[in-house]
């Protein structure tokens, strides 16, 4: 009777663990999804098309979905399908995508919680905390180009995914079970490295799960036979790596140096001792930046220098992430207290599997980085951060690991909340950064829109954003243009755009000065007309400023205009816009709705009427500005009216413009040379506002 009992008991026991460990679970699931919304979701509901995504969905809208095939057929064709898919759904729209990347992100912290629950199966805290620091790990900063880089969030599910179901498959009891983990662990582990292939050296980390999970499995006598276990363990994955590598090297053919692995060995074959001392410096430093400084330089780069509304939001949201990890502790420990298991300390400082952990972690973040390294590339913050994105799994051991091991408890949770906090800060100021520059470039080019009816082809854009540089990412620029002004469908590959941009960086200003037709340039699937002797300058210094297109026979320049802008100034052609016709199709979908026509939309309209010749109408829109109580920013943009006004021969208003200016003698330096000086036919003074115009402007 006792006997029947206690197996009563222990079975009711048994059952009521299951349970505690079933929700905690779910609990714990739950939690990485309202975190992930909280940091990442807001900002996928708003952000279009970051940077590069111009231009592939620019090569999507003119050409089809069929485009991307052929955009990645020289080096990851993987690719091309995925993007060929997406866009047959979802088209040009960029919501889709953003919605796309952001359950992409939730489902890798998902597969990794799953994976490390196999890992440390013991551990309370551990899985949970690992798949949040990695959910938010701030190393990646490419995520707000959620187009561009969503293969590579699907890459990092399927990585994430494919070791999981490798440690699934040698647990499982069945054979059925096994074979069905198995096949899936290889069709994702081929498939995330077809989409990021220098994410290889991730399989060694998975070599070493299964080493911790073996360990977990027998007791063996050494570690060498617990390393000969694990690698028999392993031999079946092995045809994930090496079979792509067959692939890559002996079936593939890849035309792109920068992926071509034959060629970067070239590099170290050509000088061995230098190569390889750079590599391990890069090594090194590419560790360092995936597990120490990617909790600090994000964050300091990027987030401080923000607006104190957005700071304050920033900081909220850091709020809400570790009171809802902390509210998940304590109810947790409570519903343990309550059904009566207790949470218990889990070890100390000597505990091996964290001592086990830190080592394996460390090993796998150099595994991640030496193919990046091998490539002569760098893990960093800038340009090259997506590089860290398949070794942000290892990452995420290392840092939970070293917080396992540190005592009391109270200071790895309070050092843990800190990382989150951190994250959640990093995240928010480059999302805040993004959603500016998508925002300035929208009112930017609805200014040109009003500007500029239309263009002759051919046109060379050099363009002044007012608050961030794009760099070499010109499709920034090119690519609003075509889309704006040259929307046509086409069957021609690669397509062949009518705008070009140039980047904006000193060097290309020999080259503007040459003024030299270099012909289409071709990149992947785009082909755009480079032509200096037909450049089209465009500044626009501040975000509430107007956008000037510069006229080199007459230029309105601002002494906020970098010194890129006044060197280029004298070769830019305002005849280049067409005076005559509707204006553009602006997409409200990717621009927004049109701007209230304040200050910037009469200026913008003036200029077309000058460059008309139809300086009646610049009058007309002065006196309906005014009549709104509109004023500019700069007192620069009064030029173009004083202009109507000298040429009409209009005194009062010409003075009245004056006085505008009183105290600003840069400008009213600016106007006297921009009147008397202009080179534009049919822009002269009547001889009788010489004198006027000098003594209001130039005396």
């Amino acid at each position: 009777m006792r006997r029947g009992t206690a197996l009563h008991a222990a079975a009711a026991e048994h059952g009521t663990t299951r349970t505690v460990t079933r929700d905690r679970d779910l609990s714990a699931l739950a939690l990485i999804v309202f975190v992930a919304a909280i940091v990442f979701l807001p900002s996928a509901l708003q952000l279009t098309y970051f940077r590069d995504d111009w231009y592939y969905m620019l090569d999507g809208t003119s050409a089809g979905a069929g485009v991307f095939p052929a955009m990645f057929s020289s080096d990851r064709p993987a690719r091309g399908a995925v993007f060929a898919w997406l866009f047959t759904a979802f088209g040009a729209d960029p919501l889709p995508y953003q919605l796309v990347s952001f359950a992409l992100r939730v489902g890798s912290a998902l597969a990794a919680y799953w994976l490390f629950r196999q890992l440390w199966p013991k551990s309370r805290s551990a899985p949970l905390w690992a798949a949040l620091v990695f959910l938010v790990y701030p190393g990646y900063l490419w995520w707000v180009a959620g187009i561009e880089y969503l293969p590579m969030m699907l890459s990092l599910c399927l990585q994430a995914l494919s070791i999981a179901l490798t440690l699934a498959a040698i647990q499982a009891s069945s054979t059925r079970m096994r074979i069905l983990y198995g096949t899936a662990c290889v069709l994702t582990g081929w498939a995330y490295l077809a989409l990021v292939e220098y994410a290889i050296g991730m399989e060694l980390f998975r070599y070493l799960c299964v080493y911790i999970v073996q360990g977990q499995r027998a007791t063996h006598v050494t570690l060498r036979a617990r390393a000969a276990a694990s690698f028999r363990a392993s031999l079946p994955w092995l045809i994930i790596p090496f079979g792509f590598l067959a692939w890559r090297v002996f079936v593939f053919e890849n035309v792109r140096p920068a992926t071509d692995a034959a060629a970067q060995i070239a590099v170290l074959v050509g000088e061995p001792l230098l190569t390889l001392l750079r590599w391990a410096v890069n090594l090194v430093r590419s560790a360092s930046n995936l597990v120490l400084f990617a909790w600090g330089v994000p964050l300091s780069e990027n987030f401080y220098d923000l607006r104190l509304a957005d700071i304050g939001a920033g900081f909220a949201a850091a709020i809400v992430v570790v009171g809802s990890v902390a509210a998940h502790r304590l109810w947790r420990v409570r519903r343990s207290r309550r059904d009566g298991v207790p949470e218990k300390a889990e070890g100390g400082p000597g505990d091996s599997p964290w001592l086990e952990a830190l080592v394996i972690g460390t090993i796998a973040v150099l595994g991640s980085a030496l193919p990046i390294v091998a490539a002569n590339r760098v893990i960093t913050f800038e340009a090259y951060s997506h590089y860290a994105l398949p070794g942000s799994l290892a990452a995420a051991v290392v840092v939970v690991a070293g917080l396992q091991l540190l005592r009391p408890r109270a200071v790895s949770r309070v050092l843990l909340a800190g990382l989150l906090a951190i994250a959640t800060l990093t995240h928010h100021a480059i999302a805040v950064k993004a959603l500016t520059e998508q925002e300035e470039t929208a009112r930017f080019w609805w200014q040109i829109a009003w500007r500029a009816p239309g263009l002759e082809p051919g046109t060379t854009f050099f363009v002044k954003y007012p608050s961030f540089d794009y760099g070499e990412d010109a499709s920034i620029v090119w690519g609003p243009a075509n889309l704006l002004y040259d929307a046509a469908p086409t069957t021609r590959m690669p397509v062949p755009y009518k705008f070009s941009a140039l980047a904006f960086h000193n060097y290309v200003l020999d080259d503007i000065a040459a003024g030299e037709n270099i012909g289409p340039v071709t990149y992947r699937t785009s082909t755009i007309p480079v032509d200096f002797g037909r450049l089209l300058v465009a500044s626009q210094t501040l975000p509430g400023a107007c956008v000037r297109v510069i006229d080199s026979r007459a230029p309105l320049l601002s002494g906020d205009d970098p010194p890129q802008i006044a060197l280029a100034a004298p070769y830019s052609r305002a005849d280049l816009i067409r005076v005559d016709g509707p204006g553009p199709a602006v997409p409200e979908w990717l621009f927004g709705p049109e701007p209230g026509h304040k200050w910037c939309y009469f200026f913008e309209k003036a200029e077309l009427a000058l460059q008309a010749g139809d300086f009646d109408q610049v009058v007309l829109l002065a006196d309906q500005a005014a009549e709104r109580g509109l004023k500019p920013l700069l007192a620069i943009e009064w030029i173009p009216f004083a202009r109507a006004y000298a040429i009409l021969g209009m005194v009062p208003e010409l003075e009245s413009v004056a006085t505008r200016l009183t105290g600003d003698r840069t400008t009213r330096q600016r106007a006297c040379a921009s009147l008397f000086e202009s080179r534009i036919p049919g822009y002269e003074l009547p001889a009788e506002m010489n004198p006027v115009v000098f003594n209001i402007f130039c005396d």
